[in-house]
C-alpha cells in the first residue's frame, strides 16, 4: 500500500497544479464605455492667432467613471492648448466600476477653413 501511494502522490500533485495553471495569456481588460465626452474649446487667443497644434495625453479612468489621473505626454505648442483639454477631460464621464489605467488620446487643434481655394 505505501508504494501505491508513494506512485500516486507525484500524479495528483501534478494533476492538481496542471488544473491551477495558465495559458500564460493575459487578456487585457475591456475599456471602459465613454458615456460623456466634451470637446475642448479653442483657446481665444490660438483662433485669433491663426495656431493650430494637438494634445497627446494619458488618462486612468477611476472605478467612479471619472478621469482619475491625467498626464499630459505632449503638446505643441507648448502649453497653449493644454487647459483647455484638461477642462474638457475633467467632464468626460464613463461606464461605472471598469478602472482602467494608461488610456492614451490625441486632441488635434485645426481651424476650419472658411473659404476653399478657388472661391
Amino acid at each position: 500500500m505505501t508504494r501505491l501511494s508513494a506512485m500516486l502522490a507525484p500524479c495528483l500533485m501534478l494533476l492538481l497544479l496542471s488544473g491551477c495553471a495558465s495559458d500564460g495569456v493575459k487578456k487585457p481588460l475591456p475599456q471602459p464605455k465613454p458615456l460623456k465626452r466634451s470637446q475642448p474649446a479653442y483657446p481665444i487667443v490660438a483662433r485669433a492667432n491663426h495656431l493650430t497644434g494637438y494634445v497627446q495625453v494619458v488618462y486612468d479612468v477611476n472605478a467612479q467613471g471619472k478621469v482619475a489621473e491625467l498626464r499630459i505626454v505632449d503638446s505643441q505648442p507648448r502649453y497653449l492648448f493644454d487647459e483647455a483639454v484638461v477642462r474638457a477631460m475633467a467632464q468626460w464621464e464613463f461606464e461605472k466600476n471598469k478602472p482602467y489605467k494608461d488610456l492614451e488620446m490625441r486632441f488635434n487643434f485645426r481651424l476650419a477653413q472658411l473659404n476653399p481655394p478657388g472661391q
